[in-house]
């Protein structure tokens, strides 16, 4: 109820942002693949830090734009099994 019996308004409390799931997908983009990284964190300086050691041990180019870890190449199983091993849940 949003009042209260003395007649104040309660305002209803805001619900919980949801947990989206890591989605990895790649893209043809000007004939060659993009994997691309999505729903891993909204904060900016964790994402550059995790595409960091993905590109590292990969041996990869990637950047982070958008909210997403994009890397160059066809890169899907080998993004998964970094991940889980960075305790990251994948399906």
């Amino acid at each position: 109820m949003p009042f209260t019996i003395g007649g104040e308004w309660i305002p209803e409390p805001t619900p919980p942002e949801l947990k989206q799931p890591i989605k990895i997908t790649k893209e043809k983009r000007r004939g060659s693949y993009v994997t691309l990284i999505l729903h891993l964190s909204k904060d900016v300086s964790q994402l550059k830090k995790v595409c960091s050691t993905i590109k590292q041990q990969l041996g990869c180019g990637g950047s982070v734009k958008d909210g997403a870890i994009e890397l160059q190449g066809d890169q899907i199983e080998n993004c998964k099994k970094i991940l889980r091993e960075m305790d990251y849940k994948i399906k």
